[in-house]
């Protein structure tokens, strides 16, 4: 009886031990096949379960008609688009980008429409997006030069909120539409860069330093941010990260706090966002601005960290630029991805692809290259 009972005990903590350390197989690419029009498939296994993508816009569609912006991102569309004597700027990478300071003006709202949502849109608790940013002449605010920031609090390039309000509380209340949970992704505070909020106070605190040593000024700067409250405990400590790569650094830095703050006694009842207003804010100041937006990409729910990527080397950390693709098709083994034209339309580039799993571990990189010559096949001789 007591070797019985010592084998049951023995194998309940091996199931426990086995249970506790299961985690996601690292994804890995087998090969890649080419189609038409810039249609490409990833052959691999271990990618999950892909991402619900609800926006990307690369601008390569955007036109201006009757001095009108218009625009039609490759998937889902923006909520609402305001802007002022728009202009479009064709950059050295040979694709199209968005002015939204400058020589024209555009603030632009994602937000999935649904009726069901307390404001009309869809309310999300895991978001992950990133966008481009870059500067053709000096750094929003008093005192930004073409080299240096400015010393004053200038730009939220990314605002995320429930209901049209991040910055007063008491005002939306007022009538009856009760607004916050907001966070800008980063902004520029006048002593460095921060993700926090109006409404939202984040503990700890999530400055990011290293972006503030290592902007690249009048260059391409790409960040991401990943967000995933706990159902359980929304106001408690929340998975989540803050990235950038650009052609001085390519850095994470991981949430370890809240991203929402708990405010029902205030009159918000409500643990969510439903929102992103991508260049909400800025303070020019004195400075001559001109500012491009690019490559905006939107996935929410679960899975959200799950994505393809191009960079620019074959390890993240030796890259300059990365790109989250659009996806047609995810499944265990395959992905279906629609390349922009203007990637395989650039063959001075090596460029390599990877698959990213919703537990963001990355895959093994791939060079992209369409006729590369094929290794022969190893025949064994007895």
């Amino acid at each position: 009886m007591k070797s019985r009972n010592l084998d049951k005990k023995i194998l309940a903590f091996t199931l426990i031990i086995k249970a506790s350390t299961s985690v996601q197989a690292e994804p890995v690419i087998s090969n890649i096949s080419f189609g038409a029009d810039a249609q490409i498939t990833v052959y691999g296994s271990e990618f999950g379960r892909g991402p619900n993508i609800v926006l990307y816009d690369d601008f390569e569609t955007a036109s201006i008609i009757d001095g009108r912006l218009e625009l039609q991102p490759k998937i889902g569309s923006w909520y609402s688009v305001a802007s002022s004597s728009p202009a479009i700027y064709l950059d050295q990478r040979k694709n199209k980008s968005l002015f939204v300071r400058g020589k024209g003006h555009a603030a632009l709202v994602f937000g999935v429409e649904d009726s069901k949502g307390l404001y009309g849109l869809s309310p999300f608790t895991e978001v992950f997006f990133s966008y481009s940013v870059k500067d053709l002449a000096e750094f929003p605010g008093d005192g930004g030069e073409n080299f240096s920031f400015s010393t004053r609090s200038s730009t939220k390039d990314a605002w995320m909120m429930l209901g049209d309000r991040g910055d007063n509380l008491s005002y939306s209340l007022s009538f009856n539409t009760p607004s916050g949970n907001d966070l800008y992704i980063p902004a520029w505070t006048g002593n460095g860069f921060n993700i926090a909020g109006n409404t939202t106070k984040l503990e700890p605190t999530f400055w990011q330093p290293e972006l503030t040593k290592n902007w690249a000024f009048q260059d391409w700067n790409t960040t991401f941010f990943h967000a995933k409250l706990d159902p359980k405990d929304p106001y408690g400590p929340a998975e989540g990260y803050f990235g950038f790569i650009n052609n001085n650094s390519y850095h994470v830095n991981k949430r370890s706090g809240n991203l929402i703050q708990d405010l029902r006694s205030e009159g918000l009842p409500y643990a969510y966002w439903d929102r992103i207003k991508f260049f909400a804010w800025m303070n020019e100041g004195d400075a001559n601005v001109e500012r491009l937006l690019d490559d905006v990409y939107v996935a929410i729910g679960p899975n959200a960290n799950a994505r393809v990527v191009i960079s620019d080397a074959p390890s993240l950390e030796q890259s300059s630029h990365i790109l989250n693709l659009p996806i047609r098709s995810w499944d265990q083994e395959k992905i279906s991805i629609s390349l922009p034209k203007y990637i395989m339309e650039d063959s001075q580039k090596d460029l390599y692809i990877r698959v990213i799993n919703s537990e963001n571990q990355s895959s093994n990189s791939l060079r992209l290259c369409k006729d590369c010559p094929v290794a022969p096949k190893l025949e064994l001789v007895n």
